[in-house]
């Protein structure tokens, strides 16, 4: 396959905002900086800032931070992105008529190289990370970790509903599992499509179904067609306060990456979670 710096069909947004529900991660191993972004995404209306063009490309800016948190560093790029034809090497948007994260994901990567260049190496992302340094990199807020080893699932799930109010999150939130099932302190079964080891997800809020239980919402950085565990996740509808497109529900049984996990696997499947607060 021949790859290259090639302009997209279709446009940056495809509206006035970039939803939470739009980055996909490619094959590049940067689930940190997908789920950051998402989470980002569900907490503030990002919206496209064009400043300027190449004279073949509009050119885009993106503010952000070291871990220092300050000041804020703008990164401009093109909307030219590392391209197969049609085929994405990185992230890509689950609208197919857009290609904003893709242009986030090569800003990201030149910020992590510290290059001042339209055309970043794009492996430098081709690496774990933490997704709450990934939130600090987006927003320039202070971090919180909380590991889950050591707690019982009710405080844990505690946590997170303290950073909630009407079931979403108030804060961006992230969180990440076990590098192996053998680094679990529990007995957990990972897969490579709903529950994935050494694998980060946004934190959305919690659910407390009609019927019964405590979960947690998540939204796994595979993104649109991603599958779910097959045992403790509810279903149903999710009312939630308003997320930043003004919407108040989301339907679980979609296969968009998004589920319900109980409380009690959430505290086994995942190592950590953290976010970053309002100051």
């Amino acid at each position: 396959m021949t790859f290259a710096w090639q302009k997209p069909g279709g446009v940056f947004s495809n509206g006035l905002t970039m939803p939470f529900s739009r980055p996909v991660q490619g094959v590049l191993k940067d689930c940190h900086f997908i789920a950051a972004l998402s989470s980002y995404a569900w907490m503030s209306k990002l919206r496209p800032n064009l400043s300027g063009n190449d004279g073949e490309c509009d050119l885009y800016s993106f503010s952000l931070f070291s871990e220092s948190r300050s000041p804020a560093q703008t990164v401009e790029v093109s909307e030219r992105i590392w391209l197969n034809n049609s085929q994405y090497y990185g992230a890509r948007s689950s609208d197919p008529q857009e290609y904003w994260p893709a242009v986030y994901e090569k800003a990201y990567a030149a910020f992590r190289s510290d290059q001042i260049t339209d055309t970043p190496s794009m492996k430098v992302l081709d690496a774990t990370g933490n997704p709450v340094m990934s939130l600090v990199h987006l927003t320039g807020k202070t971090p919180v970790f909380v590991t889950n080893a050591g707690l019982t699932a009710e405080m844990v799930f505690t946590r997170i509903k303290q950073k909630t109010q009407g079931n979403k999150t108030t804060v961006p939130m992230v969180a990440w599992t076990y590098e192996s099932e053998n680094a679990a302190p529990a007995q957990v079964i990972y897969d490579n499509d709903a529950l994935v080891a050494n694998h980060s997800y946004s934190i959305l809020g919690i659910f407390n179904p009609p019927a019964g239980g405590h979960y947690v919402v998540l939204r796994n950085s595979f993104g649109i067609g991603a599958g779910e565990p097959d045992e403790g996740v509810a279903h149903g509808e999710w009312s939630h306060a308003a997320d930043s497109s003004g919407s108040t529900r989301l339907n679980l049984d979609i296969a968009d990456g998004i589920f319900a996990l109980d409380m009690n696997l959430f505290h086994d499947y995942f190592e950590a979670f953290g976010y970053v607060g309002l100051h």
